[in-house]
């Protein structure tokens, strides 16, 4: 064997977050390999040959999300039928899952979105301009925005906490600021 993963080896316990992406967009976690992991398939999967070589043939139609992080500290999801990736997240907290779902999500009904946030009070310095960020997010719906808007905010700040960050609004659309034309 050269990695290859089997159907019961893909397990709630050994993939907790892949099966809370599944369950959120009525899916399943199907084995793909031992460095890889596994994938969330929306819809009916397509699969040629006899587990556990059995090859996942692209462009058919066939929604599948991939877990991916390169430092196992934020991850992203991508969507392999439209070649489109999340917004980062952080593992390895409490809220991961839903920050992971929302990814999912972004990624099977994304809309762009723009989030102007307050940065805390302790950033507070120079011209009330530097007071907030804005961010660029993509994301199914407006709760999903603010989300992915704080996470990008903190981590374009290097802080730990994204709610820290208040919401101040949340536009449709990609918008730039006209100090920036």
């Amino acid at each position: 064997m050269t990695g290859e993963m089997f159907k019961s080896e893909v397990t709630r316990e050994n993939f907790p977050l892949m099966f809370a992406i599944a369950d959120a967009v009525k899916g399943t976690v199907e084995p793909f390999d031992q460095y890889q992991g596994p994938y969330v398939c929306v819809g009916r999967d397509i699969r040629a040959g006899s587990e556990p070589y059995a090859v996942a043939p692209t462009g058919l139609g066939v929604i599948r999300l991939w877990l991916c992080t390169d430092d196992g500290v934020q991850a992203t999801i991508y969507n392999e039928a439209i070649e489109m990736q999340s917004n980062p997240f952080l593992l390895h907290r409490d809220d991961t899952e839903e920050y992971a779902v929302y990814a999912a999500l972004s990624v099977i009904a994304g809309k762009q979105w723009t989030v102007l946030v307050l940065r805390p009070d302790h950033m507070w310095e120079g011209s009330v301009r530097d007071w907030t960020y804005q961010a660029h997010v993509i994301a199914p719906d407006v709760a999903g925005a603010e989300i992915a808007g704080r996470e990008q905010a903190a981590k374009a700040d290097g802080e730990d906490e994204p709610f820290d960050y208040a919401i101040l609004v949340v536009y449709a659309g990609h918008l730039s600021d006209v100090a920036d034309t």
